[in-house]
């Protein structure tokens, strides 16, 4: 059984842009629903404690995590592919060094209104990880 992922055109084969279109929107359609906690948060209690920028992907927090500080870069649900690319960014495997930000964990949360996805790394005074 063979399953067509885009309309045939006169020549009867898909075309590229079309194909490429319909595959893409069924992508971008699907939800892998809630990622379980970020295995260093678990449930260990995260405040917001102030904004310290904004820009055109989200905000970014200071916040505490227990007794350290972190930086919490909070992405509207409708950036979603944003956060997912830094979030491949920072998961890729070698990118853990003295010089690059030290990512701490990735989490979606529900502030009552909408869905929020949260980028959570260290903390560093006087520095934006805003582009």
């Amino acid at each position: 059984m063979t399953t067509r992922i885009a309309p045939l055109n006169k020549t009867g084969m898909a075309s590229t842009t079309q194909a490429f279109v319909t595959v893409f929107k069924h992508i971008m359609s699907k939800d892998p629903g809630p990622s379980p906690p970020s295995p260093i948060l678990g449930h260990k209690p995260l405040q917001l404690i102030e904004v310290k920028a904004r820009g055109r992907f989200g905000c970014v927090w200071k916040a505490q995590l227990l007794n350290d500080f972190v930086a919490v870069k909070i992405f509207p649900i409708q950036d979603k592919l944003s956060w997912q690319n830094e979030y491949e960014i920072f998961t890729v495997s070698g990118m853990k060094h003295d010089n690059i930000l030290h990512f701490i964990g990735a989490e979606k949360r529900n502030n009552n209104l909408d869905l929020e996805l949260w980028l959570i790394t260290a903390y560093h005074d006087k520095v934006c990880c805003l582009p």
